[in-house]
């Protein structure tokens, strides 16, 4: 079993309540489908999490496009696990898994909070436990955070406008918390930023989605007008199956010779990400050096790109941090087997 390591982001609060919808099914539904996308692993503060394999700069909420919908703010994307990961449950980081998913039962067509001016928006998801309300403010990491031009908000290639992560600790204090729910007919709504906000920025009207329901697991699927979603009412909670259901993607085992191969690549593969990473920053940095933003002089320019540096080593060591501590626990467990990338 992997180890686990405390959890950085928010002290535990109480589970929110649940909202019902239509369908009928149980968390074992979880574990069987997501089980080939990732490892189900027992947290000492959380029970059963998911980690899911990725690309180690990876965030939650940062492979899909937002639409906006009869529920609010609504997260689209075309990973396979997504129809439970930012519906059900919320994301946690941790400082040796790096990012888990912690189950539960009420569907929501998105779970973040939001941060908005009119020249960036961002959104970082909700940690466990915090329960979500008409106007509150979580407790949530700068380093956690999505940003984009707000622009750009509304666009279906939104992961192609994503700021370095190291610009967060900038756009955190430039925007303000735009965090609104509800619960309307037993169903969370995600109000979020105001779309007449984004309309406003973006010169145009985004349309309004209506949600249907579908009884097949799967991506939402975005129609004229419609928006195809698994959006079960009571999930229940009950004890895993005694012989569990085969996952919806086998897992392949690995021999040492593979597992170092597969680990050796993919230090390389963080190394240059994360080379590119600061080439993209100091791209930014010079264009700002050059043109200073409205209304800064250079020395102010310069100070808040030190702190962005500072930003940048520091999310990079956590990033290395985590791909080492994982490494270290596959070998550790080497021959149980790993799911396809």
């Amino acid at each position: 079993m992997l180890a686990v390591a405390a959890l950085i982001l928010v002290a535990a609060l109480p589970r929110p309540a649940r909202a019902q919808v239509h369908l009928d099914v149980s968390l074992t539904v979880f574990h069987d489908r997501l089980a080939g996308y990732g490892e189900w692993v027992t947290h000492a503060r959380y029970g059963q999490v998911w980690v899911p394999h990725h690309e180690h700069l990876w965030r939650p909420y940062s492979v899909g496009y937002w639409t906006y919908t009869d529920a609010g703010w609504m997260w689209v994307s075309d990973e396979p696990w997504a129809w439970a990961t930012y519906h059900y449950g919320r994301w946690a980081f941790d400082d040796q898994l790096g990012w888990v998913w912690v189950p539960d039962t009420v569907w929501g067509p998105s779970w973040v909070a939001w941060r908005s001016s009119d020249d960036y928006t961002g959104w970082a998801p909700l940690p466990p436990g915090v329960v979500v309300a008409e106007d509150f403010e979580p407790p949530i990491a700068d380093f956690a955070y999505v940003f984009v031009p707000t622009r750009h908000l509304c666009d279906t290639r939104l992961a192609t406008f994503i700021e370095p992560q190291a610009r967060n600790v900038t756009f955190v204090r430039l925007t303000t918390n735009q965090t609104h729910y509800s619960t309307v007919g037993g169903v969370v709504i995600d109000r979020g930023v105001r779309v007449e906000s984004v309309e406003h920025v973006i010169g145009r009207a985004v349309p309004r989605l209506a949600i249907q329901t579908t009884a097949v697991a799967g991506p939402a699927r975005v129609t004229s007008g419609h928006v195809a979603v698994y959006r079960p009412a009571t999930v229940v909670e009950e004890h895993p199956r005694a012989t569990p259901a085969p996952p919806a993607r086998a897992a392949r085992v690995e021999t040492p010779a593979q597992l170092s191969a597969r680990q050796t690549a993919e230090s390389r593969t963080l190394a240059t990400d994360q080379a590119r990473q600061r080439a993209e920053l100091e791209r930014q940095h010079q264009a700002e050096l050059k043109t200073p933003p409205r209304g800064m002089t250079h020395e102010q320019v310069v100070a808040r790109q030190e702190t962005e540096h500072q930003a940048q080593a520091q999310n990079q060591a956590r990033q290395k941090q985590v791909m080492d501590s994982r490494h270290a626990q596959e070998q550790h467990g080497n021959g149980r087997g790993r799911g396809g990338v």
